[in-house]
């Protein structure tokens, strides 16, 4: 591969780990919104609710809230996926612009010292 042919694989690299990061940032902001969104019902309910239809209720907000609290640890998990995928493009970034500077050197118009 030539300098320039390294420079806009490292560059495709570089723009591939950002946009890694921003969907990681996005997912991390989709899990904050998610995390203890249904918790206020159970306290809500008990104010003004009671019986059995209020206990169901209840054990039912418990049950989806902890589901909904475990898809934002999903987000999160793969929120930390991406943001080590994009980490080693970085690195390949880096490695393939030190091949490229190491190259440029012996390369010289028409062919290769």
């Amino acid at each position: 591969m030539t300098p320039e042919q390294l420079r806009s694989l490292a560059a495709r690299r570089r723009a591939e780990a950002a946009e890694l990061h921003t969907d990681a940032a996005r997912l991390r902001s989709q899990a904050e919104l998610l995390t203890g969104l249904l918790d206020p019902l159970v306290p809500i309910s008990q104010r003004v609710w009671r019986g059995p239809a209020a206990i169901e209720f209840e054990n039912q907000v418990r049950v989806h809230a902890g589901r909904v609290n475990e898809q934002a640890q999903l987000l999160e998990s793969v929120a930390a996926d991406f943001d080590r995928i994009a980490g080693k493009k970085e690195q390949e970034d880096r490695q393939l612009r030190a091949q490229a500077d190491a190259l440029e050197p012996i390369v010289v118009p028409g062919g290769v010292m």
